[in-house]
């Protein structure tokens, strides 16, 4: 395209319906205007001007009532200078035409009279060159490259007093990246960067980590009215590979980020370390997990492997260790250490926890737990192998109180008194869904209160229906004999007198009193008949 066509084309984008050289190179003015060249009037003979022709001088034209409408320099009839005005008679747009065919347009605002934008062309009416915007005050707002009609390397955004706000690098038209600044103190806000977009400019390079990584930068927020620093970052091949958040002076999260991994620190208000995790990148679960109190470690969450130095010294993997956890002792300040783990290979191999004045000990390898009173003896324990478990619990004596173990076919429970007198036997057999459960309970002399047997459907200490047989005892004498049929409901009942003799038998059915039969010196008297309303029958 010849910068005439460009002209051409450019001065129809206005909204004059004025000049320029139409497809034949021949420049048109508007007949209603009164033009002239070099103060000699143009008459309608000397229209259309052809290109080429020897025409050369300064082109003005005004409309009928006087105001400006078109100013250019010519020479040998082509375009060098143009100024576009409006009905107003203000200048709107003014183009220089380069010896090189390139065109520097520069947009008014028709009322100030003040620049508002100023952009550069190639002979392909590509933006070209360097673009400004201007505030209405006349200074600079936005100040951008271009490239074949692309952003191509810096671009600034100003203030009204020329302070820089934003800055930003572009290749081919794609940020690569944003900063931005206080502009009253220069101090950093904002970073961003394109991952893995490189590029010559060093600037870039600087601050988003090319080819290696770059410095940490400090981020400011404003606090209080203050600006205070609120991240510190640096960025490896545009990504972030290190970031801190701070608050009041003091650091509150450190995040380390690679390829393999992402590694979190969170802290206290103190400054001490209050967590220690490392995950994979852009998943939520952690590997990896050390939690502490007040700057030391409180709980060890281990993963498969190492992934630093401070969970290979927690969890044994170079070899195996014994690790202090600590706790706040409560309503204080004061630490201490409320269990000591033995680790291997992310493993727990041992573990003796403190709970007040106590102690519970653990033990993998055997499967076993204990808890130990103040003077070292066992409390309880509890262990589980090949499909079975058992529990033990005992009295500060050494006596046994309670036994518990569990086998594929059930499980099996008994409590005793302090004075080792059996308290309560319970035995359980069957299947999930339908388990027969047997039970006996003592007083603390020995002697049997209870015996029956239910069904239950899940767990043995459910309340469940009761069937066959059921005794209840008073001081070893026999109170109460309950028969229960299959579904649940009772069938018989026999009540004793407190030397144990039978004194009165019911019979039921559907849980409803159907006969009673008094006994009285081992003779049964005649038996009563009831309605099912509970009514004597005649």
């Amino acid at each position: 395209m010849t910068r005439t066509m460009l002209a051409f084309l450019l001065l129809l984008s206005s909204s004059l319906a004025l000049s320029g050289y139409d497809e034949e190179g021949k420049l048109e003015l508007d007949p209603d205007w009164k033009c002239s060249l070099d103060s000699q009037k143009l008459s309608s003979n000397d229209y259309p001007i052809t290109r080429g022709a020897a025409k050369s001088g300064k082109i003005n034209c005004q409309r009928p009532d006087g105001k400006a409408a078109f100013y250019a320099v010519l020479k040998s009839g082509n375009i060098l200078n143009e100024k576009i005005f409006n009905h107003e008679g203000k200048i709107e747009q003014e183009s220089l035409f380069q010896s090189d065919g390139t065109v520097l347009k520069i947009i008014y605002d028709s009322y100030s009279g003040k620049k508002q934008t100023e952009r550069s062309y190639n002979t392909k009416a590509q933006y070209e060159g360097i673009s400004k915007f201007y505030y209405p005050s006349g200074k600079v707002e936005i100040e951008e490259s271009y490239k074949h009609g692309e952003l191509e390397g810096m671009k600034r955004s100003y203030d009204e007093e020329g302070r820089i706000k934003e800055v930003s690098w572009n290749k081919n038209g794609q940020t690569i990246l944003s900063y931005w600044k206080d502009p009253l103190s220069s101090k950093l806000l904002r970073i961003e960067c394109e991952k893995n977009t490189e590029s010559p400019y060093p600037e870039h390079q600087k601050y988003c980590g090319f080819p290696g990584q770059s410095q940490v930068f400090e981020l400011y927020g404003l606090v209080d009215g203050k600006l205070q620093v609120e991240r510190k970052v640096a960025f490896t091949r545009g990504v972030i590979s290190y970031e801190e958040k701070w608050s009041e002076g003091k650091i509150k999260m450190r995040t380390e980020q690679s390829d393999s991994q992402v590694t979190e620190w969170v802290y206290d208000e103190e400054g001490n370390i209050k967590e220690l995790s490392v995950s994979l990148p852009y998943k939520d679960s952690a590997l990896m997990t050390l939690t502490y109190e007040g700057g030391k470690l409180s709980r060890v969450e281990c993963g498969k492997k190492a992934y630093r130095r401070e969970d290979d010294e927690a969890c044994g993997f170079t070899k195996q260790v014994d690790v202090s956890l600590y706790e706040f002792i409560p309503g204080t300040k004061n630490l201490r250490v409320h269990s000591i783990v033995t680790m291997k290979n992310g493993k727990v191999l041992k573990s003796v926890e403190n709970i007040g004045d106590q102690k519970r000990e653990m033990d993998t390898s055997s499967k076993t737990t204990r808890e130990k009173y103040p003077d070292g003896s066992i409390k309880s324990e509890k262990g589980c192998d090949r499909g079975s478990c058992y529990e033990k619990k005992m009295f500060p004596d050494g006596k046994i109180s309670y036994e518990f173990q569990s086998k594929p076919s059930g499980v099996e429970l008994k409590e005793y008194y302090q004075n080792g007198k059996m308290k309560r036997f319970i035995e359980s057999e069957g299947k999930e869904g339908h388990k027969s459960v047997k039970e006996e309970r003592y007083d603390d002399q020995g002697r049997l209160t209870y015996s029956g047997e239910k069904i239950v459907k899940g767990d043995f200490t459910e309340t469940g229906l009761r069937i066959g047989l059921h005794k209840e005892f008073s001081e070893g004498v026999i109170r109460t004999e309950s028969i229960y049929t299959s579904r649940g409901e009772l069938q018989k009942k026999l009540d004793f007198d407190k030397l144990g003799k039978p004194i009165q038998e019911e019979t039921y059915q559907n849980n409803l009193l159907l006969t009673r039969t008094l006994i009285k010196d081992g003779k049964r008297l005649p038996t009563k008949k009831f309605h099912p309303d509970g009514s004597l029958a005649q």
